[in-house]
């Protein structure tokens, strides 16, 4: 049980956290540019995506590292996908597909330095 706390507990938390932050109106300061917008997609899921990589690998599931690497991508672009469709159901925000493409680069950028820091 241990286990399961110290690698999915961590990801869960964080979970909720973006879905805290997207229920505000105004989550983070707005920076001129909408590149900043993007960097900030592109952080926060690079840190769910190693979070979801970690917590799966924790499974020691028979599958190949590919395979697993490949599930905590799409698992984390499809947290992404409906954390977009969540905010658009807040007053002020809206939902982007540039801003699900962003959660998908990070998700990816997230695992991948999983993989090759730490599994490696």
């Amino acid at each position: 049980m241990n286990r399961y706390l110290r690698y999915w507990l961590p990801l869960f938390a964080y979970c909720i956290l973006i879905f805290v932050l997207s229920s505000s109106s105004n989550p983070f300061p707005q920076f001129p540019g909408s590149w900043n917008d993007k960097l900030l997609h592109i952080a926060k899921y690079s840190i769910l995506g190693f979070l979801m990589a970690r917590s799966i690998f924790s499974l020691k599931l028979s599958y190949s590292k590919g395979l697993l690497l490949i599930a905590a991508i799409i698992l984390s672009v499809l947290f992404g996908l409906s954390d977009e469709v969540y905010q658009a159901l807040i007053p002020d925000r809206t939902a982007s597909v540039k801003d699900v493409v962003a959660d998908g680069f990070g998700s990816a950028i997230g695992t991948l330095f999983y993989w090759k820091i730490l599994l490696r």
